[in-house]
């Protein structure tokens, strides 16, 4: 662990946090920073206008311990807070984390650790556990860890969790930051831009606690974060930055064109929008709101039928709408999305529902399994 004393007065790592009325967690992250076992660090909180709370609990926090620093600002998003955030730091390395995730006691000290130990590395991330709004366990977010295996899944997805990731901030700043244009898809849109130019990596340890709940997306802005991330991951394919930043621009009714010109084929359309609609889906299924699950299943088969893509993704999508259903206990849906998944690929339905109804079986079994070694 580093001395407390700062060298030259100046912080080692700088935890940036925007924060837009964040109240109902804000104490419990900034808590979490200012307990680290890395003592050589500042909060730099960049209020965006807040209208609760959260500019009292950031003053209260900044008057206890003189590492806060808090910027108060009109509020103008995401990107220009984030962009501040890097402009007043004063650490070498910036490590991210939003005002409703917590992080872990020791997570500034091994990625700085790590960072120092690899000049060539630009970023490090690290595995983070999913909690609820209560702070209950719901899952695992675990990412590849090398930069071979990065570079190869950014094609796909986003692999490096934001609140978990720490950068170099000069080399950031030298990359032109984050780009208001791509929210709210900014920060795959710089990990690819890094990428380019540099190694990044993800620790195996896990980090941070990454919170769910209803208040971090509407779902309006989902099908316009599949295809910003598509518009993203045309840089693969040989799209230029101008062209790319000029394809995001588009028009919602222009979205399917604009891929298409960008070089995607239909299924492939069909497979990005798929994977980010069903991934908000089972994120909204693990806080039991069933009926906004539906909503965006419903969202999603009528991309699906504007695309006319491949009757796989659209029975794929029924079967998920017939186990959300009897989730909400909505039987009448349930069956229509049964009939619907049927007339379209029986045999792809059938294996996907005994897949998804053994699954708790299978791992109860396992479990008893493990209990008797």
């Amino acid at each position: 662990m580093r001395p407390e004393k700062m060298t030259g007065d100046l912080p080692i790592a700088s935890v940036l946090m925007p924060v837009y009325n964040g109240e109902a967690y804000l104490a419990e992250a900034i808590e979490s920073v200012l307990g680290q076992t890395e003592k050589n660090i500042e909060v730099v909180a960049i209020d965006d206008g807040s209208t609760d709370s959260s500019r009292a609990i950031l003053r209260r926090f900044a008057l206890q311990d003189p590492r806060v620093r808090v910027f108060e600002e009109k509020h103008r998003g995401l990107v220009p807070a984030l962009n501040r955030g890097l402009e007043v730091a004063r650490g070498k390395y910036i490590c991210r984390l939003d005002a409703d995730d917590i992080a872990m006691p020791d997570r500034v000290e091994i990625q700085v650790r790590f960072l120092d130990a690899h000049e060539d590395y630009v970023l490090v991330g690290g595995q983070a556990t999913v909690i609820g709004q209560a702070g209950e366990t719901i899952g695992t977010r675990e990412q590849p860890f090398s930069h071979d295996e990065i570079e190869a899944a950014l094609r796909s997805y986003c692999c490096l969790t934001h609140s978990a990731v720490t950068f170099r901030r000069a080399e950031v700043l030298s990359a032109g930051g984050y780009d208001s244009l791509f929210n709210p898809a900014e920060d795959y849109d710089l990990w690819v831009r890094l990428a380019v130019n540099y190694r990044l990596g993800n620790l195996p340890d896990f980090v941070c606690q990454y919170r769910v709940h209803g208040n971090q997306v509407c779902s309006s802005s989902i099908f316009k974060q599949s295809f910003m991330a598509m518009c993203i991951r045309a840089a693969f394919r040989g799209a230029s930055r101008e062209t790319i930043r000029e394809s995001v621009q588009a028009k919602k009714k222009d979205f399917f064109l604009v891929l298409r010109r960008l070089g995607f084929r239909n299924d492939e359309i069909a497979e990005g929008i798929v994977g980010v609609y069903l991934y908000w889906v089972g994120r909204y299924r693990s806080m039991g709101r069933q009926e906004m699950a539906c909503k965006l299943l419903s969202e999603l088969t009528q991309h699906m039928l504007d695309l006319k893509c491949n009757s796989l993704y659209l029975a794929r999508v029924y079967s998920l709408g017939i186990l959300v259903s009897l989730d909400a206990r909505n039987y009448a849906r349930a069956a229509r999305y049964l009939l619907l998944a049927l007339a379209l690929s029986p045999e792809e339905t059938i294996r996907r529902l005994f897949k998804k109804l053994l699954t708790p079986f299978s791992s109860a079994h396992n479990r008893v399994k493990t209990a008797h070694k």
